[in-house]
């Protein structure tokens, strides 16, 4: 009966550790939505509506854009993984 009890035990704790692991992910794929999201419509305001921007700002822009897509397919990647298991 403790076995039992024992096994039962870790495994809740190894499921609070993924869920909480999860978590993580799930933010970090929110924020670099916004981060898309946000710097998209400072790039179209800058291009459409005659926003001046610098051109250091535009690139530095551009870098966090890729940066943020690159954490959105890691993290896309990785809560599809956990949902098949």
């Amino acid at each position: 009966m403790k076995m039992l009890q024992k096994y039962y035990l870790r495994h809740y704790q190894h499921r609070q550790k993924v869920e909480y692991q999860m978590k993580n992910y799930r933010t970090a794929w929110n924020v670099s939505l916004l981060v898309i999201a946000c710097i998209s419509l400072l790039m179209l305001m800058n291009g459409n509506v005659g926003l001046a921007l610098p051109d250091n700002m535009i690139r530095v822009m551009g870098i966090l854009d890729m940066c943020a897509v690159v954490v959105l397919v890691y993290t896309s990647v990785k809560l599809r993984i956990w949902e098949k298991k």
